[in-house]
């Protein structure tokens, strides 16, 4: 323990302060923070002690997300799963070079779970084969610790590694104030959280994902929020202070697993940035900026969902800074924004030619940069806003002739190796015969798209980004073709917010999914078969 008694931040864990109070004595130049479960009335706290009550993994990482990363940390708890929980969480608060001390209540033996894993650690540690078979986690934290020593009642891991914790958008502002006060910035509008009645009707025709079955659609808070200096970098990465991942960095913020395609999945709370990650070049930006960057920045379905879902507070920002511009990033050197985004911005009152792009290789310091929490998540939610987005987004591009005058249309896929209809001929066939005008949309430009689904009666077409554009019809009736692996819930929450009668058919995708409505990524992407003549007696009557 002398190794500690140096100054600095030290956290201890433990079961009670009688054992706080005795670190606290022998660590006197030391500031401490200690996890305690319970503190007795009157029970008097050391001065270089500042207390915190968690009596669980999960309510000690609550708590120390909020400090500053440590020195060191010392495990006095005794419940040897207790021990072990706490390395597995706890360890990655402490700085890269610090110290994790693991004390044994008594004789460390073979059989306890802490000299197990740390065996475990240290043979990982020694073999990358290993670790290629070892569970991410174990992995994973046998590179982020090096058991340093051990003896028989103590055993010393010394940190390795960088790694972030992972922000969700319900804690952001409670961890980011307790840790720097204003310093980081402020929350500037919310829309307090509600639920409301899906608008449209869903209807399965065959047996697929039960996508609609809850007509109540529970909207989280929305914010919007002003960050002091964050740090953005290619694939909607964005940190702060350097040891945290913003929730704005995530397509999922507010789901209890975040995943980040720059970031080594470390632990259910932190994550490692990869390699290809790692920015080649740095720089500043003055002024006030509003992030519209996506995970996958030329895709049209990302685009259209994700980055219109935080277009909900540009106006709001625009009031706040008046010169405010757009900035994202892109994934190859020198390119900009796909045309068809720059005509959503503008559509929606932003400069395109104004908007600041971040390099693949960049890693960009923002003075002040105003995000948002999503309004459409897919699959969880829609706020019933967004109805009105699209109407203004609609409104807001030019006049263009559509590709055809059908009021009835089919929205096909070509063919792409993932998600396609093997019968697409016969499917297209069909709907012609049935007077349908056959389109695939990425042939036409995104005004002349909007023109055509504005005017359309009936939509029609496979499941996915080429139907997004079902936005601008809210009076459709809307007929979605797709394998029964495919999960996404987009075109629910489209016609949850407009209010169209939706009709899902569903075919059989080649990969299965583990169960009926799970999600595998395998069988997500996987083609499918659909025999449009077996459905026939219940598309007749949708198509007239």
């Amino acid at each position: 323990m002398a190794a500690l008694d140096a100054p600095g931040a030290v956290l201890v864990v433990s079961d009670d302060l009688a054992s706080v109070r005795e670190i606290a004595a022998r660590l006197h130049r030391a500031t401490v923070h200690a996890l305690v479960a319970t503190h007795p009335a009157g029970d008097p706290i050391p001065q270089n002690v500042t207390l915190h009550l968690a009596a669980t993994p999960s309510e000690r990482v609550r708590v120390v997300a909020e400090l500053p990363r440590f020195d060191a940390a010392l495990d006095m708890l005794v419940d040897q799963a207790d021990k072990v929980a706490a390395l597995r969480s706890l360890a990655y608060f402490v700085k890269v070079d610090g110290t994790y001390l693991v004390r044994e209540p008594g004789e460390r033996h073979a059989g306890s779970n802490v000299t197990a894993l740390l065996d475990g650690l240290t043979a990982l540690a020694a073999s990358v084969e290993m670790r290629r078979s070892a569970p991410v986690p174990d992995a994973e934290l046998a590179q982020a610790v090096v058991v340093a020593s051990s003896s028989s009642a103590v055993a010393s891991l010394t940190r390795r590694r960088h790694f972030y914790f992972k922000l969700r958008d319900a804690e952001a502002d409670r961890v980011l104030t307790q840790r720097y006060g204003a310093e980081w910035g402020d929350v500037l509008h919310t829309v307090l959280p509600r639920e409301f009645a899906a608008q449209g009707s869903v209807t399965a025709h065959g047996t697929g994902p039960a996508l609609g079955s809850n007509q109540t659609i529970d909207v989280p808070a929305l914010h919007l929020r002003s960050y002091r200096w964050p740090r953005a970098s290619v694939r909607q990465l964005l940190t702060y202070g350097g040891d945290y991942v913003l929730p704005d960095a995530f397509r999922h913020p507010l789901q209890p697993t975040l995943s980040h395609p720059q970031l080594a999945g470390v632990s259910r709370d932190f994550g490692r940035l990869l390699r290809r990650a790692q920015p080649t070049s740095r720089r500043k930006l003055r002024g006030a900026y509003y992030y519209i960057d996506c995970t996958y920045p030329t895709h049209f379905g990302h685009i259209t969902t994700e980055v219109l879902a935080r277009l909900w507070g540009w106006e709001l920002a625009r009031r706040e800074h008046p010169g405010i511009r757009p900035l994202l990033t892109v994934r190859t050197e020198g390119a900009g924004m796909p045309s068809y985004q720059g005509q959503i911005l503008a559509a929606l009152g932003m400069d395109p030619a104004t908007a600041e792009v971040v390099g693949p290789h960049e890693a960009v310091d923002v003075e002040t940069l105003l995000s948002v929490t999503p309004a459409f998540e897919n699959p969880f939610y829609v706020a019933p806003e967004m109805a009105e987005l699209w109407t203004r987004l609609s409104a807001g591009l030019p006049d263009a002739a559509p590709p055809t005058d059908n009021e009835r249309i089919f929205i096909s896929r070509r063919t792409s190796g993932k998600r396609d209809c093997i019968e697409t001929p016969e499917v297209e066939r069909y709907f012609a015969a049935a007077g349908f005008s056959v389109i695939y949309p990425e042939e036409h430009g995104y005004a002349e798209q909007r023109a055509m689904f504005s005017r359309a009666r009936i939509v029609a077409g496979f499941g996915g980004s080429g139907m997004f554009n079902m936005m601008f019809a809210p009076s459709a009736r809307i007929i979605i073709i797709s394998g029964d692996a495919y999960t996404a819930a987009n075109e629910f929450l489209f016609a949850a917010a407009n209010g169209n009668e939706l009709h899902y058919f569903w075919g059989t995708s080649t990969i299965r999914p583990p169960k009926p409505g799970a999600y595998l990524h395998e069988a997500f992407q996987s083609d499918f078969h659909f025999d449009v003549h077996a459905f026939a007696p219940e598309l007749a009557p949708l198509l007239a």
